[in-house]
């Protein structure tokens, strides 16, 4: 017999919220907050791009656990934020 749908979810399958995103990812500029969250991550989703953002990735991808989806998007998103632009070349 299927359970009844009480509105509950696992926390991992839950909807990420705001507050979530920043104690997930840490501190980003309010037009990537925005970004990710329109994406509608879950707070597994979030945890997980966390993971390759750290260089978690090898781990990750020895469980066959390729970065795709809405974690690929959410670890673009951030790693165009980290990327420091080219040193200005002086004349």
């Amino acid at each position: 017999m299927p359970k009844p749908k009480s509105g509950h979810h696992r926390r991992g399958q839950q909807e990420a919220t705001g507050s979530d995103l920043h104690q997930i990812l840490g501190d980003m500029d309010d037009s990537t907050a925005v970004a990710i969250l329109a994406l509608h991550p879950s707070i597994a989703q979030l945890e997980e791009a966390r993971v390759w953002l750290n260089g978690g990735g090898d781990v990750l991808g020895k469980d066959h656990r390729p970065l795709d989806g809405v974690v690929a998007e959410i670890f673009d998103m951030l790693r165009v934020g980290e990327e420091e632009p080219p040193p200005a070349v002086g004349r």
